[in-house]
């Protein structure tokens, strides 16, 4: 497990389960929640300065963006453990596969985003 990775989509999931409207499953906009909220999150900070929401936005839609370029299995896998907050043993029971098969998902999830942020990032 990669623990930056795995911080990152901790507070993905929060972000996605946060960001849903009227209960339909559709994301608001990136302008939309900067219309509605243009305020500065002070308790995520890079090098001690505050990270605006919508640089946090930014980069949650990179992660999502990553998120839905995994193969199907994976993404299953990182969906209903980050999202959902399922335990471990009920994501390998619904994806019916035992729970190391699922860890090994997760755990290349890992890998995945981890290389495309790299990939991207350069």
């Amino acid at each position: 497990m990669i623990k930056w990775i795995d911080d990152l989509l901790v507070d993905w999931g929060i972000w996605m389960r946060s960001d849903r409207r009227d209960g339909l499953g559709y994301q608001e906009s990136i302008l939309g929640r900067l219309r509605r909220n243009p305020v500065v999150d002070h308790s995520a900070t890079r090098y001690g300065m505050p990270i605006s929401w919508s640089a946090r936005d930014e980069r949650m839609e990179e992660v999502s963006r990553v998120v839905n370029s995994m193969p199907r299995q994976m993404r299953r896998v990182v969906l209903l453990y980050y999202v959902q907050g399922l335990t471990m043993v009920t994501v390998a029971r619904l994806c019916r596969v035992s729970e190391s098969t699922a860890r090994r998902r997760r755990q290349d999830g890992h890998g995945w985003l981890s290389a495309q942020l790299h990939r991207d990032a350069a």
